[in-house]
């Protein structure tokens, strides 16, 4: 199952490009929703596709308040990122 402590620790920390650290009052209780909701076959396809998702080790930003960019010192290469784009759209 996926483990969310990171992405919590994450969030909790306040950055002055993004403060999402009111989110964790909320966010733990609609992703249980949410798991509880779609316990289905779109639900496994998702987690197998987060799961093959390349690990970004050290990213120096990341941006979910105008959607989802992480950024690191060394740039993901153009097969990664059509990877990446290819997993999240399916």
């Amino acid at each position: 199952m996926i483990d969310f402590g990171n992405f919590y620790k994450l969030i909790a920390q306040k950055r002055p490009t993004n403060d999402l650290s009111s989110w964790l009052e909320i966010l733990p209780t609609q992703l249980a929703n949410w798991k509880k909701q779609n316990l289905d076959s779109r639900f496994n396809h998702w987690v197998n596709s987060i799961a093959h998702l390349p690990e970004i080790n050290q990213p120096i930003e990341v941006d979910l308040t105008n959607g989802v960019t992480v950024k690191t010192e060394t740039p993901i290469s153009v097969g990664a990122q059509q990877r990446i784009e290819k997993l999240l759209k399916i």
